[in-house]
């Protein structure tokens, strides 16, 4: 069954049913822990297999994962981008965990905005120290999945936003092409949610914004 959640082969395989959210439901949790479980096995711990199927798995669940799941994979995620933010080696990996992210927080929070609130609490410390440390194969990332909690956001958007604001603005991030699209989308996240915030930092984005059009 969790082989059929991998899309994109349907139409090669005759008679082929994907799995629905429903029937993947009963045996998710099995399906999570088999995942965890092998990325112990020796040479399997940035399996990127792995991964993109767990990746792919949460996409399926779409809003009808259980919230203790959604808090245990939460975890178990961080505590991976952890270990791999000391050593960033396979990029594809690397990807397909920050889309399991961000398929986790997406379908999560439709079902229930305040979900958001968990995201933000586990993610900030561990998002923070990839920023000061500079690590520069997963600060794009970083981008992505702040604007889109951002985005998510229903009321005031939380302190630790702003605080993070002015550091958006350092040059040296808008020097790197792959940082730009989603700093884009992180800053207007932030006009969106928050323009008299923004407008004490005018100067600074305005800044930025004509260096870029040099």
């Amino acid at each position: 069954a969790v082989v059929s959640t991998q899309s994109g082969h349907y139409g090669r395989v005759p008679n082929f049913t994907p799995v629905t959210p429903q029937e993947l439901s009963s045996s998710f949790e099995a399906i999570l822990n088999g995942l965890f479980s092998s990325f112990g096995v020796e040479g399997s711990n940035e399996n990127e297999y792995l991964m993109k199927l767990l990746m792919r798995s949460v996409s399926l669940m779409k809003e009808q994962l259980p919230h203790p799941l959604i808090k245990n994979l939460t975890s178990a995620l961080t505590t991976k981008l952890n270990e791999i933010c000391k050593n960033p080696s396979k990029p594809h990996f690397n990807h397909y965990l920050f889309e399991t992210y961000s398929c986790l927080i997406r379908n999560s929070c439709v079902a229930n905005p305040t979900n958001i609130t968990e995201f933000e609490g586990a993610l900030f410390p561990v998002f923070q120290e990839i920023l000061q440390k500079d690590v520069t194969e997963f600060i794009p990332y970083v981008f992505q999945v702040l604007s889109l909690m951002l985005e998510l956001q229903k009321n005031q958007i939380p302190s630790q936003y702003m605080a993070l604001f002015p550091f958006l603005l350092t040059p040296l991030l808008w020097e790197r092409p792959g940082s730009i699209p989603p700093l884009t989308r992180l800053i207007q996240a932030f006009i969106e949610k928050n323009p008299a915030g923004v407008s004490q930092n005018v100067n600074s984005l305005l800044g930025i914004f004509q260096v870029q059009r040099v």
